[in-house]
């Protein structure tokens, strides 16, 4: 009976035997190599399959490799239609929810792959088998664990502290607080996974105005933990008052930590929401939002809140009584907090979290308003208002002063928003030159008294008031004092009053003063003749002298004779009648005219 020695290693006079063994082996004929292997088990005292393992560290392989090794008769492309199947149905929790079976079986149904194979005896189609295709994706890399296998990922560094924050948003699944804002003195209620999870939805909807959001931020170069809590669900409001907190510089003298970041890198969402966008703009901080599904980016802030759940959270079932409302919470948190970053040790720099802050230069702090200010950038989308001729403007059916805006004029435009973290009123923004905004918060008018009239208006006969000067007002008051060359606006409107017609500058302006200055300028100047071309083509035309009607012709001379000083005789009208019964021709008549008007005695001639 041969003794199967496989478990020990061959000694050296069988170490010679195989390199003996290899040698024949190398010569045997086809057929001859089984014998050799069962003669040389049985020298040995082992079995066949361990004389094939030994041989192996002898570099040599007495199984023959098959022609067609590495050749497979699936393609490429239908592993990877085998493999993305597979993956998409996949559970985020990495458990399969369907086999390499039903997935070749319906890929095939559907004409997606064919995997198959011809028999070359036969010529026969043969479908491949589940494991030929496994194997296949085996040799092509494209195995279920391969594909799931991490991708690198590019590490981050930051120059200073303040160069970047990482922002993270997220429910607690530790507790939520049922007296929640208002602070009824409820204290908070640990989440029980066997009542308040995704398989019964009706709880967690119950408890989801009592929810408790955590915000939480990290220093990328420090790694200063900062946290604050707020109700209800994730927001942009929540997150530019989680924003101004961090900015704004602290009463606690052992709480150093404040300034603007140069950059603050979020999740899609609510924390990357319009009013976080605009109020990062106006603060000049450059917001980078992480595309979806990649919490490696923010990989220092997603451990913080693990951290924080393990070394906060996690004990205050033990402080349960102390815990009632936001603010008690805010306050334990902002104490644990304090403690934290003051006194443990961060292993990448092995220094206390405020301690590594600290080394922050004066070129890198930059410092605030306080927070209450810093609210007043975060706005709604501006929207445009028309102004109105009693200097106010309408935003969602509400009026709103704005007298008081520079240079406003009725029926100019103005840019509205609201300020939901400044008391939600409504705020012109007005855009300087040099591209920064100026906010001017707008009053509500309001109508008052039984008959509802604008809180603006003055009551007839009993009040007076005047609405301030617009700019064009101003122009056109002084233009007015200008034009009527009075002392006092007040004498400048009781002249237009008297004459809305009045001549400008009291007849000191002459409209033709141009003209005049023309021709007295070119008076001494004649012309040069135009060069012309004479038009030979138009017949001559021959123009008959005007005629005179006799009775118009008399009119004409009797004037010409009384403004000489001299006696009109009745006599010449009957000459002028016989003379030219039919009219007198022009040229005759400026003679007459001429004759009646030259120095020589009072005779008319006949």
């Amino acid at each position: 009976m041969t003794t199967d020695n496989s478990a020990a290693m061959p000694t050296p006079a069988q170490h010679a035997e195989l390199a003996r063994l290899s040698e024949r082996l190398d010569m045997a004929a086809h057929g001859e190599k089984s014998g050799l292997i069962k003669a040389a088990a049985q020298s040995m005292d082992v079995t066949a399959q361990t004389i094939h393992r030994w041989l192996k560290e002898h570099r040599y392989s007495v199984r023959k490799r098959r022609a067609d090794a590495g050749l497979h008769s699936v393609s490429k492309e239908e592993c990877e239609a085998v493999l993305q199947t597979l993956l998409r149905a996949q559970k985020e929790n990495d458990k399969e929810v369907r086999t390499l079976a039903d997935a070749i079986g319906k890929l095939r149904a559907n004409g997606l792959i064919r995997a198959e194979r011809i028999d070359p005896a036969t010529g026969e189609i043969i479908a491949l088998s589940d494991s030929a295709i496994s194997r296949a994706m085996d040799a092509y890399g494209l195995s279920l664990k391969t594909a799931r296998k991490p991708r690198p990922y590019q590490p981050l560094a930051s120059p200073h502290p303040n160069w970047c924050w990482q922002v993270d948003a997220s429910v607690c699944i530790l507790f939520y607080l049922p007296g929640g804002k208002d602070g009824e003195g409820n204290a908070i209620v640990p989440l029980n996974k066997a009542v308040h999870y995704k398989n019964k939805p009706q709880n967690l909807k119950a408890i989801e105005k009592f929810r408790v959001i955590r915000y939480v931020m990290t220093d990328h170069a420090s790694g200063v933990i900062r946290v604050r809590y707020y109700p209800h669900s994730e927001s942009g409001e929540h997150t530019v008052d989680f924003l101004t907190w961090l900015m704004a510089e602290k009463e606690n003298p052992h709480d150093p930590m404040h300034g603007k970041p140069v950059m603050i890198m979020v999740d899609p969402g609510a924390t990357a929401s319009g009013l976080v966008r605009r109020f990062c703009a106006r603060m000049g901080v450059r917001l980078i939002v992480n595309k979806p599904g990649n919490p490696r980016a923010k990989g220092q802030v997603e451990q913080a809140n693990n951290l924080w759940e393990m070394k906060f959270e996690g004990w205050l079932s033990f402080a349960r009584d102390r815990i009632t409302d936001f603010s008690s919470l805010n306050q334990a948190a902002y104490d644990y907090q304090i403690w934290f970053n003051e006194t443990r040790i961060h292993t990448r720099h092995n220094m206390t979290r405020f301690a590594a802050w600290r080394t922050i230069t004066a070129e890198q702090l930059i410092k605030t308003a306080p927070a209450a200010t810093l609210k007043q950038l975060a706005t709604s989308r501006p929207v445009t208002a028309q102004v109105k001729g009693d200097l106010t403007v309408q935003l969602d059916g509400k009026k709103y002063r704005c007298a008081h805006v520079p240079g406003i004029e009725i029926g100019s435009k103005l840019s509205l928003c609201y300020a939901p973290l400044a008391g939600g009123g409504v705020m012109a923004i007005e855009i300087n030159d040099d591209g920064t905004e100026t906010h001017y918060p707008l009053d509500e008018v309001v109508s008052i008294g039984t008959y509802q009239y604008s809180d603006m208006a003055a009551i007839v006969g009993e009040e007076y008031k005047s609405p301030p000067d617009t700019e064009a007002v101003r122009t056109q008051k002084r233009l007015d004092k200008a034009a009527t060359c009075a002392k006092t606006l007040t004498d400048a409107e009781r002249l237009l009053v008297k004459d809305r017609h009045l001549d400008p500058f009291m007849g000191a302006l002459d409209p033709f003063a141009e003209v005049e200055q023309h021709k007295q300028a070119t008076v001494n100047v004649l012309p040069l003749p135009l060069r012309f071309t004479p038009d030979n083509t138009l017949p001559a035309v021959e123009v008959a002298p005007s005629i005179i009607p006799t009775v118009r012709a008399a009119r004409i001379v009797k004037e010409a004779t009384e403004s000489a000083g001299r006696i009109w005789q009745p006599e010449f009208y009957e000459w002028l009648c016989q003379r030219y019964p039919n009219g007198v021709p022009q040229d005759a008549l400026d003679r007459l005219v001429q004759n009646q008007t030259e120095e020589h005695p009072n005779v008319v001639a006949m």
